[in-house]
């Protein structure tokens, strides 16, 4: 006689479908590992499909089905330098007191952040970023969301009008920016907190931001 079981319930289903999304993002984690490491060893010239999968351990029909090919697994690298920023340095930066120790930590953390394994992959798909128009306007996005960290992080509990603080926003971002890249030039300087401090220095004269306490009623 063959016994009659009853489907699996709901309950399972739920389980298996959340295991299932665990291990596709795993797999998706592990793809963009791949490339990273692929990218800082031997140039943009070595980031391809077959040698990504191969590096990752899966099959070349599992990074097109996590990044739709290479175009796409280019934007998430770019998005995973944002990511990686906004835990790393914005998250830690908002248990600052607001005003020049904020400002401090956000520059002396994005200057130990920085380091050719973390910014030559960035700067090696950047090339390739910016020949292509609709990624040219991820990589803008990018960008976008970096100053309006910058910005929530200079206004938070301070009474700072908009338009300048998004001025200053602006300004450090470049700031940093330029600073990263002198970084990879000059990577045995020691001098890198003398800088962080002269654009803590120009930040408080150019916006009167100054060791406050958040407004209270």
């Amino acid at each position: 006689m063959t016994e009659n079981r009853e489907a699996p319930s709901g309950k399972v289903s739920a389980r298996r479908v959340a295991e299932d999304a665990r291990r596709g993002e795993e797999t998706r984690q592990r793809i963009l590992e791949s490339a990273m490491r692929l990218v800082h060893k031997d140039g943009l010239p070595a980031l391809t499909v077959a040698a990504v999968a191969a590096e990752a351990g899966v099959y070349k029909a599992a990074v097109s089905y996590h990044f739709g090919g290479k175009a796409g697994l280019m934007a998430s690298l770019v998005t995973a330098s944002f990511d990686e920023i906004d835990e790393r340095i914005v998250a830690a930066a908002r248990t600052r007191p607001p005003g020049r120790e904020r400002v401090r930590f956000i520059v002396e953390n994005w200057l130990d952040f920085v380091s050719p394994s973390n910014d030559l992959v960035f700067f090696d798909v950047l090339g390739y970023v910016l020949r292509k128009k609709e990624m040219r306007v991820q990589l803008q996005e990018f960008y976008r969301r970096w100053t309006d960290s910058i910005l929530d992080l200079l206004q938070e509990g301070t009474e700072t009008q908009s338009e300048p603080s998004r001025a200053l926003a602006l300004v450090l971002r470049m700031l940093i920016d330029g600073m990263t890249v002198e970084r990879l030039i000059h990577p045995d300087r020691d001098d890198w907190k003398t800088a962080g401090s002269g654009i803590e220095q120009l930040t408080a004269l150019y916006s009167g931001v100054s060791d406050r306490q958040p407004a209270t009623d």
